[in-house]
């Protein structure tokens, strides 16, 4: 599990969720995901939507702002 302010890798677990308790006691099971320090002009762009496994690669990009 990571803390605030770890540094973490690609593949690393950042947490685990109890997904049963989820789907049975939440309107959604679909999870957000904030960018935090994006860097001025830069943007994120989506490349993939839907269902992602783990270890997909490039589901989304950072670009500069006007892509």
């Amino acid at each position: 599990m990571v803390e605030q302010g770890d540094l973490v890798e690609q593949g690393q677990i950042l947490m685990e969720v109890d997904l049963d308790y989820v789907e049975k006691n939440a309107p959604s099971i679909i999870t957000p995901i904030v960018f935090t320090n994006l860097e001025a002009g830069k943007a994120v762009k989506i490349t993939k939507s839907g269902n992602v496994n783990a270890n997909d690669k490039h589901i989304v990009e950072i670009t500069d702002g006007n892509n």
